[in-house]
């Protein structure tokens, strides 16, 4: 822990040294501290990047940092579950006054297990996280982080989540106003009344049913109302719950947590509040950048004072926080008292309101300035894949389209092994053409980009990356007619014997066992490792055609009818199986098979309108 904090703080501290930190006024008797703790980049790759994290906290850090006199604030950068613990407990064991205040934000990926039901638990997802985990084994629960912070000794704690489902963090209980706060004669003794009680708040990006978009309008918010909102330059949690109440999709919620009192508050108190000396008049300060006409370069434009009063050109590095270049700060006077109506730049998402689809939600240049979540270019208000990266033409959902080419070839259809069942048993030559097949089974989240909905049956619910199950033959031949309305071309299920090659490796095949490998575990979820369920796609070794999961995880829906003699009397050239039959093919094993059932040659069979939490299937397609 310490190397890592010491070099956050060497880096960053000869910055802040070159000025001094802006004083409290004279109405604040406590100390205001910040902890933000934000991941950018997962160990475990298959987690999304989230490099907003860092631009969204570092914004907010340095305007507590350079308009509200806090201490300078901590920047925890991609911390491990242990390290966000380790820094909360330092923290704990500090010292406080009566009217110090903490705030601990945490910028990252989140997690629900509960479902459909409300008995669940809640998690952060620290940079140590492990990509899927439903039980949440390698997450940072809420539990856990409630029963450390009850360890604090300031009275006045706030707590800030940006993350998918952090809703699920407290019980949804707006901590109430303080007493009697607007009839006080002066600020000093509002500030004061405002903080007589114990305060234990939180806010959070929405509910525990809702994810978050990468590019937070629940940061843009926080720093638009630190900027222009509260009352002669005091920002208190119910001016918060006011600016963040704007924000619809997701709806961010509020509430106390273990210890709080009512009455209890947490403010923010901008300087020059309270008899502190006035900024400069207007006249001095014509762009409102704090640096006087008489030593501002750039006396018409907002600028820094690393750039003699001009504005950042990306590569100043002043008050330790990265400017992105996406904030419009200069139609924004630093008194606390500016009319939002006259911004440029309503929502501070760096897109003028001339040219700004959504003026009022924080956004992206490529979706016109409206919220994208997944920064595909299509607005999240008209997009039907909101939270996959998809294409326009689509209304925002991808393309399912993962195939591989299986060259074609001659090989030796079925076995004699001891393992074998009696329909696998005559061995036989068969020759295919070139074709293609999916390098995954298909997911949930491609099922529903196509159909619009989870299939009803769906067991394991709540996996985007898992394979779609509880689909019968008969539920796929819908998917199909709609996949090739959308896309124009002609995906269908492969045939019996097309699996079996591209499951052996086609003409790279090694001989193994299964595929890919002859130790199963290598490259199936099966009943000795599943812990009895499905697991996303991809996450086991490939076989040498770079195909996933042909050995376990779903059994595999195939085209063909099965008869178990068929193999006695199957054409030698392309075999598309029986004509008629009562039950179609399946292939592959699944996540609560044994090894035998996971075998390239093992067989299996069901009726068209079987739907089963075992069953899924992957597409294949003809070159055109």
């Amino acid at each position: 822990m310490k190397p890592l904090f010491f070099l956050v703080f060497t880096l960053f501290f000869p910055l802040f040294a070159a000025t001094p930190p802006p004083q409290n006024t004279p109405a604040r008797t406590g100390k205001d501290y910040a902890v933000f703790f934000y991941v950018t980049d997962y160990t475990d790759r298959q987690l999304t990047p989230l490099p907003e994290t860092k631009i969204e906290c570092e914004k907010i850090a340095k305007e507590l940092y350079d308009n509200f006199g806090f201490v300078k604030p901590e920047m925890v950068a991609n911390p491990t579950r242990q390290q966000i613990r380790d820094k909360i407990r330092e923290y704990n064991a500090r010292t406080y006054n009566p009217n110090d205040q903490v705030l601990f934000f945490f910028s990252m990926h989140g997690h629900y297990d509960g479902g459909q039901t409300d008995d669940g638990r809640g998690y952060l997802i620290a940079k140590d996280g492990k990509w899927g985990d439903l039980y949440g084994d390698s997450y940072y629960s809420y539990d856990d982080l409630r029963t450390d912070l009850g360890q604090n000794k300031c009275q006045h704690l706030l707590l800030a989540f940006d993350a998918c489902y952090s809703g699920a963090f407290g019980i949804r209980k707006k901590g109430p106003s303080g007493p009697d706060y607007d009839e006080q004669p002066d600020c000093a003794t509002k500030i004061n009344k405002a903080l007589q009680y114990k305060s234990r708040l939180y806010w959070c990006s929405g509910s525990k049913k809702d994810r978050t978009p990468a590019k937070s309008q629940f940061a843009s918010q926080w720093l638009e109302t630190l900027r222009t909102g509260g009352d002669g330059g005091i920002v208190r949690s119910q001016d918060l719950n006011f600016a963040l109440s704007k924000v619809e999709e997701p709806r961010c919620e509020a509430g106390t947590f273990s210890g709080h009192d009512e009455g209890g508050n947490f403010v923010f108190v901008r300087n020059n509040t309270c008899g502190s000396p006035p900024p400069p008049p207007i006249s001095n300060d014509r762009d409102g950048d704090g640096i006087l006409n008489s030593a501002d370069q750039c006396p018409d434009q907002y600028g820094i004072a690393a750039k003699s009063g001009c504005p950042d050109d990306g590569n100043s590095d002043e008050g330790n926080f990265t400017n992105s270049g996406n904030i419009d700060r200069g139609k924004i006077p630093n008194n606390g008292n500016s009319d939002r109506g006259n911004s440029t730049d309503t929502d501070l998402d760096g897109i003028p309101n001339t040219t700004d689809a959504c003026p009022e939600a924080y956004g992206t240049a490529k979706a016109k300035g409206c919220p994208d979540a997944d920064d595909d270019g299509v607005p999240d208000k008209s997009d039907k894949c909101p939270n996959e990266k998809g294409e326009t033409t689509r209304e925002g959902c991808p393309k399912p389209d993962n195939m591989i080419l299986v060259k074609g070839g001659t090989f030796q259809m079925g076995s004699n092994d001891k393992d074998a069942g009696t329909d696998e048993k005559t061995v036989h030559a068969v020759t295919l053409s070139d074709y293609y097949i999916g390098k995954t089974e298909v997911t949930q989240a491609q099922w529903r980009s196509v159909m619009g909905s989870n299939p009803p049956e769906l067991n394991f619910k709540g996996c985007d990356e898992c394979p779609v199950e509880g689909v019968s033959w008969n539920d796929i031949q819908a998917f199909l007619t709609k996949i090739n309305q959308q896309t124009g071309k002609t995906y269908r299920l492969p045939t019996e014997a097309e699996w079996e090659y591209a499951a052996r490796g086609g003409n790279k095949s090694k001989g193994y066992t299964y595929a890919g490998s002859n130790t199963v575990e290598d490259v199936a979820w099966l009943s000795s490792n599943s812990g009895s369920k499905t697991h996303p796609v991809a996450t086991k070794q490939a076989n040498e055609l770079g195909l996933y999961d042909m050995s376990g995880n779903v059994w595999e829906w195939c085209n063909d009818w099965h008869d178990s003699d068929y193999y006695k009397n199957s054409p030698k050239v392309s075999p598309a199986g029986p004509s008629t039959g009562s039950y179609r093919v399946d292939r592959g094993g699944s996540w609560r098979d044994n090894s035998e059932g996971c075998r390239v040659s093992r067989r299996g069979d069901n009726t068209p309108g079987r739907r089963s939490y075992s069953i899924g299937f992957r597409l294949a397609s003809s070159p055109q």
